[in-house]
């Protein structure tokens, strides 16, 4: 039981540098606490002194260390300074830990480093390492150091800096920060990169960030800055994430969300919601719950009421979604934020990829826009650019928008669903069973359904009038559907109007 800033101190001393043997000083093993229980017994203020980090990369915390509801205030943290040799690789309340740190939180936290990797709770998450219900209030910046010759900015977040790479069973959950972030690349409001590689081995549950994040030029978001192998479940980001552009990056200039900037390979993004602002007008794979959402990666029911504004591929919910040579999906999502970007831009999705595998699920389903979509080309209500082969060389699999709703403007030029759709090898985009206000004009603009392309490439798409009422039949089945709602049950394969999901009732 620690009662005092020393005893806490002196924690951070035995697991670095080990203990001695009383009365004959003779060094004895580190205790990294695997197996104990350490408990906070009271209110702690730390201001004045500089924070030395519990646990290091040879010798990270192991053990549990619960907070018991207290509070540790004035944590400063101020190294590196862009040194080549930062005084930490990781920093945080903790450094390193493979153990358990609950029920604490930090106010009045002041971190700047310029290190790897820097979080309020924990700088790096190794196998088995679980945050659970700590709350961050504070400041945390990291500044680029350089070190042989090279240029490196830390992995940022507001409760955890990273996860160790191909990490396993990690989890972060009901974690809130309130810290506003300053950082470079991977920067997330409550992990700035969360690397499970795979197998879904990260977990991030019922986590909240209300902080302002302000990364630099890629992988910004207001959960995750990137993230492999990962799911993200119940996740709310409230603070504003902006991205920064570098005219000196070559490469780069990419991956900005409201959940995750970057979701690389087999990430899960479950019921989140973002309603923080996300300002990146010169970068592209912009969203307002994922920059971009790469192979095997998804998003079901999840959705954006902040304001995007974003460069090519933006989208209100996804900006960029990539199959290369597996899949993704955008199920069940909503979103209500004006949306404004360059090239590729749209309701949900600014730019959908087809896939270079046969039978790959790439699909944008069941989603909903009433947000403002504005763009220079290429802009649609539910999707900007539509199954696009910019990272398929050989398509075997063209990406499907099925069962959508927009009732957001678009610019003249614009598409009510679809903005622009790609043909590829004879097989263009997918958009079937969508529907749109009469005003919004045609289901897509420049391309789809254009000579040279299949009849049934885009089919039993409607607009509806004030009343609900179908302004154009559409055929299911070879039965005549004039009702919205008898449509989309019928083209959705629900039988009855009752059986149509929500995300696809229109109310007026």
């Amino acid at each position: 039981t620690l009662s005092s800033e020393e005893e806490m101190r002196a924690l951070a001393e035995i697991v670095a540098n080990g203990l001695s043997d009383d009365g004959y000083g003779a060094e004895i093993d580190a205790d990294d606490f695997a197996g104990k229980t350490i408990l906070l017994d009271a209110d702690m203020d730390f201001t004045g002194e500089t924070w030395t980090p519990i646990g290091t990369q040879e010798r990270p915390f192991a053990g549990t260390f619960d907070g018991q509801g207290h509070t540790i205030s004035g944590l400063v943290i101020d190294c590196g300074k862009g040194e080549n040799d930062p005084a930490y690789d990781a920093v945080g309340l903790f450094g390193y830990v493979c153990g358990t740190i609950k029920n604490v939180s930090l106010t009045g936290l002041s971190i700047s480093a310029a290190t790897n990797f820097v979080g309020g709770i924990a700088g790096c998450l190794m196998d088995h390492a679980v945050i659970s219900g700590c709350t961050v209030k504070g400041s945390i910046s990291g500044a680029v150091y350089e070190g042989d010759g090279d240029a490196y900015g830390a992995q940022m977040g507001g409760i955890a800096g990273t996860t160790e790479n191909t990490c396993e069973n990690v989890r972060i959950e009901n974690c809130v920060s309130e810290a506003s972030l300053n950082g470079e690349t991977d920067a997330g409001g409550i992990i700035g990169r969360a690397d499970g590689r795979y197998e879904q081995s990260v977990t991030l549950l019922n986590c909240t960030n209300r902080g302002e994040v302000n990364g630099g030029s890629y992988h910004v978001g207001g959960i995750a800055g990137s993230a492999d192998g990962t799911a993200i479940t119940g996740c709310l980001n409230e603070g504003a994430v902006t991205g920064t552009y570098d005219d000196t990056i070559q490469l780069g200039n990419r991956g900005v969300g409201g959940i995750v900037g970057n979701a690389i390979d087999e990430v899960g993004i479950t019921d989140c919601r973002n309603s923080g602002n996300i300002t990146a007008p010169r970068q592209e794979w912009v969203g307002g719950i994922a920059g971009r959402l790469h192979q095997g990666s998804s998003v079901n029911g999840c959705t954006n009421s902040g304001a995007i504004q974003g460069g090519d591929r933006t989208g209100g919910i996804v900006g960029y979604a990539d199959a290369y040579v597996d899949g993704y999906e955008v199920a069940g999502c909503a979103n209500t934020g004006s949306v404004s970007g360059a090239d590729a831009v749209g309701g949900i999705v600014g730019h959908t990829s087809a896939s270079e595998e046969e039978n790959t699920n790439v699909r944008v389903t069941g989603c909903t826009n009433s947000g403002a979509v504005s763009g220079n080309s290429a802009v649609g209500g539910i999707v900007g650019d539509h199954s696009s082969d910019y990272a398929a060389s050989d398509v075997h699999t063209a990406a499907t928008v099925q069962g959508c709703v927009n009732t957001g403007t678009v610019p003249a030029g614009g598409g009510a669903i679809v903005g622009n759709n790609n043909e590829k090898e004879g097989k263009p985009g997918k958009v079937e069973s969508c529907f749109w206000p009469q005003e919004q004009g045609g289901a897509v603009g420049t391309g789809a359904g254009s000579a040279g392309q299949p009849s049934d490439a885009v089919k039993n798409n409607s607009s509806y009038d004030g009343a609900g009422r179908l302004n154009t039949p559409v055929e299911v089945n070879g039965e005549t559907k004039y009702d919205l709602a008898g449509a989309l049950a019928g083209a959705v394969g629900g039988g009855s109007a009752a059986n149509v999901p929500d995300a696809l009732k229109v109310t007026v």
